[in-house]
Protein backbone atom coordinates (compact mmCIF):
# COMPACT_ATOMS: atom_id res chain seq x y z
CA UNK A 1 0.00 0.00 0.00
CA UNK A 2 2.82 2.14 1.06
CA UNK A 3 4.75 1.95 -2.42
CA UNK A 4 1.42 2.45 -4.37
CA UNK A 5 0.93 5.42 -2.61
CA UNK A 6 4.21 6.75 -3.54
CA UNK A 7 4.06 5.70 -7.08
CA UNK A 8 0.78 8.04 -7.24
CA UNK A 9 2.59 10.65 -5.95
CA UNK A 10 5.67 10.83 -8.62
CA UNK A 11 3.15 10.43 -11.20
CA UNK A 12 1.09 13.38 -9.98
CA UNK A 13 4.42 15.09 -9.51
CA UNK A 14 5.28 14.05 -12.63
CA UNK A 15 2.39 15.30 -14.38
CA UNK A 16 2.62 18.93 -12.68
CA UNK A 17 4.92 21.18 -15.15
CA UNK A 18 7.36 23.20 -13.38
CA UNK A 19 7.03 26.61 -12.87
CA UNK A 20 8.63 28.88 -15.80
CA UNK A 21 10.48 31.55 -14.32
CA UNK A 22 9.86 35.46 -14.28
CA UNK A 23 9.90 36.82 -17.70
CA UNK A 24 13.21 39.31 -18.05
CA UNK A 25 11.79 42.98 -18.99
CA UNK A 26 12.37 43.67 -22.64
CA UNK A 27 12.13 47.11 -24.12
CA UNK A 28 11.48 48.14 -27.73
CA UNK A 29 14.92 48.17 -28.78
CA UNK A 30 15.00 44.53 -27.90
CA UNK A 31 12.21 43.47 -29.94
CA UNK A 32 13.32 45.15 -32.89
CA UNK A 33 16.78 45.16 -34.18
CA UNK A 34 17.23 48.69 -34.93
CA UNK A 35 18.60 50.01 -37.97
CA UNK A 36 21.84 51.83 -38.99
CA UNK A 37 21.83 55.41 -38.46
CA UNK A 38 24.64 56.42 -41.03
CA UNK A 39 25.79 54.73 -43.73
CA UNK A 40 29.87 54.11 -43.74
CA UNK A 41 30.54 53.38 -47.33
CA UNK A 42 29.04 54.68 -50.19
CA UNK A 43 29.19 50.95 -51.34
CA UNK A 44 26.69 50.13 -48.82
CA UNK A 45 24.46 53.24 -49.56
CA UNK A 46 20.49 51.92 -48.99
CA UNK A 47 17.67 54.18 -50.03
CA UNK A 48 15.53 51.82 -48.06
CA UNK A 49 17.28 52.78 -44.88
CA UNK A 50 14.91 55.75 -44.12
CA UNK A 51 12.00 54.16 -45.82
CA UNK A 52 9.41 54.36 -42.78
CA UNK A 53 10.79 58.20 -42.40
CA UNK A 54 9.86 58.78 -46.13
CA UNK A 55 6.45 56.74 -46.01
CA UNK A 56 5.50 59.20 -43.04
CA UNK A 57 3.65 62.17 -42.48
CA UNK A 58 4.64 65.07 -44.73
CA UNK A 59 5.52 67.54 -42.08
CA UNK A 60 7.99 65.32 -40.49
CA UNK A 61 8.87 62.56 -37.70
CA UNK A 62 10.27 63.44 -33.92
CA UNK A 63 13.78 63.28 -33.19
CA UNK A 64 12.95 60.43 -30.36
CA UNK A 65 10.85 58.51 -33.12
CA UNK A 66 13.84 57.98 -35.30
CA UNK A 67 16.19 57.62 -32.36
CA UNK A 68 14.02 54.52 -31.35
CA UNK A 69 14.43 52.94 -34.61
CA UNK A 70 17.89 53.66 -35.49
CA UNK A 71 21.18 53.36 -33.88
CA UNK A 72 22.06 57.09 -32.77
CA UNK A 73 23.44 56.39 -29.90
CA UNK A 74 25.92 54.71 -31.06
CA UNK A 75 27.01 58.17 -32.67
CA UNK A 76 28.50 61.76 -31.82
CA UNK A 77 25.54 63.97 -31.77
CA UNK A 78 25.58 68.17 -32.00
CA UNK A 79 23.53 70.64 -33.08
CA UNK A 80 24.88 72.60 -35.43
CA UNK A 81 23.96 75.04 -38.28
CA UNK A 82 24.25 73.74 -42.07
CA UNK A 83 23.97 75.99 -44.89
CA UNK A 84 23.62 78.38 -46.71
CA UNK A 85 21.74 78.86 -45.74
CA UNK A 86 21.83 78.30 -42.36
CA UNK A 87 19.67 75.65 -41.19
CA UNK A 88 19.48 73.84 -37.78
CA UNK A 89 20.56 70.45 -38.05
CA UNK A 90 21.35 67.02 -35.48
CA UNK A 91 24.53 66.15 -36.39
CA UNK A 92 25.18 62.76 -35.73
CA UNK A 93 28.89 61.53 -36.63
CA UNK A 94 30.67 58.56 -36.26
CA UNK A 95 34.23 59.47 -34.12
CA UNK A 96 35.23 56.37 -33.20
CA UNK A 97 38.46 55.36 -34.34
CA UNK A 98 38.50 52.13 -34.94
CA UNK A 99 35.61 52.54 -37.11
CA UNK A 100 36.08 56.19 -39.07
CA UNK A 101 38.14 56.28 -42.07
CA UNK A 102 37.10 59.30 -43.64
CA UNK A 103 34.03 60.66 -41.51
CA UNK A 104 31.14 59.23 -42.47
CA UNK A 105 28.51 61.74 -41.30
CA UNK A 106 24.33 62.33 -41.29
CA UNK A 107 22.04 65.21 -40.49
CA UNK A 108 18.94 65.10 -39.41
CA UNK A 109 17.49 68.61 -40.38
CA UNK A 110 15.32 70.21 -38.47
CA UNK A 111 12.24 72.21 -39.32
CA UNK A 112 11.51 73.32 -35.95
CA UNK A 113 15.66 73.69 -34.44
CA UNK A 114 17.16 76.47 -32.66
CA UNK A 115 18.18 79.24 -35.16
CA UNK A 116 21.65 80.46 -36.26
CA UNK A 117 23.67 78.20 -33.83
CA UNK A 118 27.12 80.21 -33.38
CA UNK A 119 28.67 76.82 -32.02
CA UNK A 120 27.95 73.03 -31.84
CA UNK A 121 25.85 72.27 -28.92
CA UNK A 122 26.71 68.41 -27.51
CA UNK A 123 23.88 66.16 -27.36
CA UNK A 124 23.84 63.33 -24.58
CA UNK A 125 22.42 59.59 -26.09
CA UNK A 126 19.76 60.05 -23.53
CA UNK A 127 18.28 63.08 -24.96
CA UNK A 128 17.24 62.02 -28.16
CA UNK A 129 14.93 60.23 -26.50
CA UNK A 130 13.75 62.71 -23.97
CA UNK A 131 14.33 66.23 -23.17
CA UNK A 132 13.63 69.64 -25.51
CA UNK A 133 15.55 67.88 -27.88
CA UNK A 134 13.73 64.67 -28.39
CA UNK A 135 10.81 66.51 -29.19
CA UNK A 136 12.18 68.34 -32.63
CA UNK A 137 10.77 67.47 -36.43
CA UNK A 138 13.37 65.88 -38.48
CA UNK A 139 11.96 67.57 -41.75
CA UNK A 140 14.83 65.38 -44.10
CA UNK A 141 17.63 63.39 -43.49
CA UNK A 142 21.16 63.96 -45.31
CA UNK A 143 24.08 61.78 -45.30
CA UNK A 144 27.65 62.59 -46.64
CA UNK A 145 30.73 62.05 -46.08
CA UNK A 146 31.40 58.12 -46.21
CA UNK A 147 34.07 56.05 -47.35
CA UNK A 148 34.99 55.13 -51.25
CA UNK A 149 33.65 57.75 -53.72
CA UNK A 150 32.24 57.23 -57.72
CA UNK A 151 33.48 59.54 -60.19
CA UNK A 152 32.83 59.85 -64.07
CA UNK A 153 33.50 62.27 -66.76
CA UNK A 154 29.46 62.50 -67.61
CA UNK A 155 26.81 63.23 -64.28
CA UNK A 156 24.66 60.51 -65.97
CA UNK A 157 27.26 58.12 -66.89
CA UNK A 158 27.62 58.63 -62.71
CA UNK A 159 24.49 57.11 -61.86
CA UNK A 160 24.51 54.42 -64.25
CA UNK A 161 28.00 53.49 -62.60
CA UNK A 162 25.98 53.62 -59.19
CA UNK A 163 23.14 51.84 -60.74
CA UNK A 164 23.12 48.77 -58.11
CA UNK A 165 23.37 51.58 -54.96
CA UNK A 166 21.49 53.70 -55.91
CA UNK A 167 18.69 52.27 -59.14
CA UNK A 168 16.67 54.67 -61.40
CA UNK A 169 14.78 56.30 -61.99
CA UNK A 170 16.16 59.57 -61.26
CA UNK A 171 15.35 63.25 -62.96
CA UNK A 172 18.51 65.33 -63.47
CA UNK A 173 18.10 68.73 -62.48
CA UNK A 174 20.20 72.05 -62.60
CA UNK A 175 19.06 74.12 -59.52
CA UNK A 176 18.76 77.92 -59.75
CA UNK A 177 18.40 80.60 -57.46
CA UNK A 178 16.20 83.35 -57.77
CA UNK A 179 18.94 85.63 -59.35
CA UNK A 180 19.53 83.09 -61.80
CA UNK A 181 16.37 82.85 -63.04
CA UNK A 182 16.23 87.20 -63.73
CA UNK A 183 19.75 87.01 -65.50
CA UNK A 184 18.87 83.54 -67.65
CA UNK A 185 15.26 84.77 -69.09
CA UNK A 186 16.00 88.63 -69.28
CA UNK A 187 15.96 89.12 -72.89
CA UNK A 188 19.18 91.29 -72.94
CA UNK A 189 20.54 87.82 -71.39
CA UNK A 190 24.13 87.24 -72.66
CA UNK A 191 26.69 84.51 -72.62
CA UNK A 192 27.67 85.11 -69.50
CA UNK A 193 24.46 84.68 -68.08
CA UNK A 194 23.71 81.72 -69.80
CA UNK A 195 27.14 79.71 -68.99
CA UNK A 196 26.00 77.42 -65.71
CA UNK A 197 23.08 76.53 -67.87
CA UNK A 198 25.83 75.32 -70.24
CA UNK A 199 28.61 74.21 -67.86
CA UNK A 200 26.68 73.47 -64.32
CA UNK A 201 28.46 72.42 -61.85
CA UNK A 202 25.44 71.00 -59.23
CA UNK A 203 22.99 68.91 -60.47
CA UNK A 204 20.44 66.89 -58.45
CA UNK A 205 19.16 63.67 -59.45
CA UNK A 206 15.55 63.14 -58.01
CA UNK A 207 13.12 61.05 -57.30
CA UNK A 208 9.70 62.21 -56.04
CA UNK A 209 8.23 58.70 -54.97
CA UNK A 210 11.55 57.81 -52.79
CA UNK A 211 11.88 61.35 -51.74
CA UNK A 212 15.47 61.22 -52.38
CA UNK A 213 17.47 63.64 -54.01
CA UNK A 214 21.12 63.44 -54.85
CA UNK A 215 23.86 66.07 -55.43
CA UNK A 216 25.97 65.83 -58.10
CA UNK A 217 29.42 67.67 -57.96
CA UNK A 218 31.72 68.85 -60.27
CA UNK A 219 35.16 68.03 -59.38
CA UNK A 220 37.66 70.81 -59.58
CA UNK A 221 39.84 71.08 -62.33
CA UNK A 222 43.87 70.61 -62.09
CA UNK A 223 45.01 73.87 -60.42
CA UNK A 224 41.86 74.89 -59.41
CA UNK A 225 40.56 75.04 -55.50
CA UNK A 226 36.64 75.17 -56.56
CA UNK A 227 34.84 74.52 -59.65
CA UNK A 228 33.64 77.30 -62.07
CA UNK A 229 31.17 77.29 -65.11
CA UNK A 230 33.49 77.75 -67.81
CA UNK A 231 36.50 75.35 -66.95
CA UNK A 232 34.37 72.51 -67.92
CA UNK A 233 33.70 69.72 -68.73
CA UNK A 234 33.88 68.32 -65.82
CA UNK A 235 34.19 65.00 -63.51
CA UNK A 236 31.57 64.33 -61.44
CA UNK A 237 31.07 62.70 -58.33
CA UNK A 238 28.02 62.29 -55.41
CA UNK A 239 28.15 64.81 -52.73
CA UNK A 240 25.33 63.70 -50.33
CA UNK A 241 22.05 62.28 -50.69
CA UNK A 242 19.08 63.72 -48.93
CA UNK A 243 15.45 62.10 -48.41
CA UNK A 244 12.03 63.72 -47.12
CA UNK A 245 9.17 61.89 -46.76
CA UNK A 246 7.56 61.55 -50.52
CA UNK A 247 3.89 63.37 -49.29
CA UNK A 248 5.63 67.05 -49.13
CA UNK A 249 5.51 68.70 -52.45
CA UNK A 250 9.15 68.73 -54.13
CA UNK A 251 8.94 72.46 -54.41
CA UNK A 252 9.38 72.80 -51.09
CA UNK A 253 13.00 71.00 -50.98
CA UNK A 254 13.83 73.81 -53.39
CA UNK A 255 12.45 76.74 -51.56
CA UNK A 256 13.86 75.59 -48.28
CA UNK A 257 17.50 75.53 -49.35
CA UNK A 258 17.10 78.95 -51.32
CA UNK A 259 16.11 78.00 -55.16
CA UNK A 260 13.76 78.93 -56.99
CA UNK A 261 13.49 75.84 -59.13
CA UNK A 262 14.97 72.84 -60.74
CA UNK A 263 14.45 72.44 -64.77
CA UNK A 264 15.05 69.10 -65.88
CA UNK A 265 18.51 68.63 -68.15
CA UNK A 266 17.29 64.53 -68.55
CA UNK A 267 16.42 61.34 -67.14
CA UNK A 268 18.10 58.05 -66.37
CA UNK A 269 15.00 55.69 -66.91
CA UNK A 270 16.72 52.30 -65.52
CA UNK A 271 20.17 50.78 -65.31
CA UNK A 272 20.70 51.03 -69.30
CA UNK A 273 18.48 54.09 -70.99
CA UNK A 274 19.36 57.54 -70.30
CA UNK A 275 17.60 60.46 -71.82
CA UNK A 276 20.77 63.40 -71.67
CA UNK A 277 20.33 66.83 -72.86
CA UNK A 278 20.87 67.33 -76.82
CA UNK A 279 23.76 68.90 -76.30
CA UNK A 280 26.59 67.69 -73.88
CA UNK A 281 27.57 69.30 -71.03
CA UNK A 282 30.70 72.12 -71.22
CA UNK A 283 31.64 75.81 -72.56
CA UNK A 284 30.64 75.53 -75.67
CA UNK A 285 30.67 78.19 -78.47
Amino acid sequence: MRLTALGLVALTLAACPRKPPDPVPVGPADLVARLPTLTLALADLDLGLYGEFVAGPAGGTKVATLARRHDADRYTATLQSWGPPDAPVLQLEDTDSRNRTSGAVVGWKLIDGPQALAEPQPVGPQALLSGQVSTLTVGSVLQRAWEGGAVAADPFDLLLQLAVQLPAPWSVCRPRTPDDVAAEEADDADAAATLPARDPVLLYAVDDRRGARLALRALPVKGTEDPAPGQGPFQWTVDHLEQAPSARPVAQLWTSMGYADCPELGRVLDAERVRRPKRPLGPQD
